[in-house]
């Protein structure tokens, strides 16, 4: 699943006031501006973030150009950005928002949201986290 937020059907178009459509196309080039931000502001190359959240170089390179984010991947650049997803998608900043403990604590009350509506969902996603954390502790030479 991709987050793009864009008018999939013409009848939509009524519902949406004019001024929102043109907010809505400037806050995916903001997200772009945002991770070349979150870059330089980290003194970082893109292999160097990639390698950080688990990804190829070439996919943060693409999202520099605007491209679509899947959701796993813009929890993880909100999470090394320190910020909640909100506040990496609305926020201009690249400062962190939240404190490590805060956002270990909101992960843990997520999945217990999503393990109330779909136990195998959540299951899923606590193996997407167990595999990107083994493939850091490999790239940190840990063996926790």
């Amino acid at each position: 699943m991709r987050m793009r937020i864009s008018v999939q059907e013409p009848n939509a178009l009524p519902h949406l006031p004019s001024a929102m459509l043109g907010y809505m196309h400037v806050r995916m080039v903001n997200l772009a501006q945002k991770i070349i931000r979150l870059l330089e502001r980290h003194r970082l190359t893109q292999l160097e973030l990639a390698e950080k959240i688990g990804v190829h170089q070439s996919t943060v390179n693409r999202w520099t150009k605007g491209a679509d984010i899947k959701p796993e991947n813009l929890i993880a650049l909100a999470t090394f950005a320190g910020q909640t997803v909100d506040d990496f998608l609305l926020s201009e900043s690249v400062e962190a928002t939240i404190t490590d403990a805060e956002a270990s604590a909101r992960l843990a009350e997520d999945l217990q949201v999503i393990g109330t509506v779909d136990p195998e969902e959540r299951k899923d996603l606590e193996d997407l986290v167990r595999k990107r954390a083994a493939a850091a502790r490999g790239r940190l030479g840990r063996a926790d």
